[in-house]
């Protein structure tokens, strides 16, 4: 190669890696590509409305599940609680994941506040072990 290549390719080198850099810094993004695998909690949700997050917790059970296939067949609407202990209403946009009452843990792989409300598009459940001590204690006591 000559010279002269060599310069060109360094140097869309460089401006190619500065666009790139740019572009993951820039908050007009929708999806928080830097925090996407990383689980958050409802206060950087709801502080960052229209990111893209993923978040786990606990099913609240002192609250009902809502769904209602006649009214609205595409949302459940249930309670989560964060790892720091916050307390948010989802709106699942799909049919009551089944399990979700008995759940150790719900992970939510998809969610973005919309108009001040926590919608999750992608759960999974984390159900309890069979194999898990306290569940076998529990067993044998009754």
């Amino acid at each position: 190669m000559k010279q002269n290549h060599i310069i060109v390719l360094v140097i869309v080198a460089v401006v190619t890696t500065l666009l790139i850099a740019s572009g993951l810094s820039n908050n007009d993004f929708s999806v928080d590509i830097l925090n996407a695998n990383r689980s958050v909690d409802f206060r950087y949700a709801y502080e960052n409305p229209g990111k893209e997050i993923a978040l786990s917790g606990t099913f609240d059970s002192e609250h009902q599940v809502k769904y209602d296939p006649l009214v609205d067949a595409g949302i459940t609407i249930f309670y989560l609680v964060d790892s720091s202990g916050d307390t948010s209403q989802v709106f699942f946009h799909g049919t009551e994941p089944q399990g979700l009452r008995q759940s150790e843990t719900v992970m939510i792989s998809s969610a973005e506040v919309i108009n001040n409300e926590f919608h999750a598009y992608s759960i999974q459940l984390k159900c309890p072990s069979k194999y898990n001590e306290q569940n076998h204690l529990n067993i044998e006591s009754e």
